[in-house]
């Protein structure tokens, strides 16, 4: 919960840089995304295959959970199957992967002040371990 106006500014900030920073990100790799036809061909095939009536681990050889190919199959039923479609999606994705750490940031910051960087700092903090409340 937001208490005063510092910590609107902080989260200003903190929106506003990363924001910077995802926008960078994004100009610089435009269109140097991975080769649709070596790197992601199985994610690209596969969802136009189970709309065409396969059945997932039967049909079609998947190494993974059943989640992400009937969502993206879900997906081109709605948008059709083009690669701006899967372009979308993979941004969208990183997006919401942003907001998920900011969240997990504010959860694990102390005083509810976080951030992604003291989100993954956190675990690697030693200053109340255990091992440094034992008596010499």
């Amino acid at each position: 919960m937001i208490r005063s106006f510092s910590e609107i500014r902080w989260h200003l900030l903190a929106w506003s840089a990363l924001t910077a920073v995802g926008v960078l990100l994004y100009l610089q790799s435009y269109e140097r995304w991975g080769d649709p036809t070596i790197d992601l061909g199985r994610d690209l095939y596969l969802p136009s295959q189970l709309l065409n009536g396969h059945v997932l681990y039967r049909n079609e050889l998947y190494n993974y959970g059943p989640i992400a190919p009937y969502l993206l199959a879900g997906i081109v039923a709605l948008f059709g199957d083009r690669l701006v479609v899967f372009e979308m999606v993979g941004i969208l994705v990183g997006l919401g992967t942003m907001v998920a750490l900011y969240g997990v940031g504010l959860a694990v910051g102390p005083g509810g002040g976080g951030g992604p960087s003291r989100a993954s700092s956190r675990p690697c903090s030693f200053s109340d371990s255990a091992s440094s409340r034992i008596r010499r």
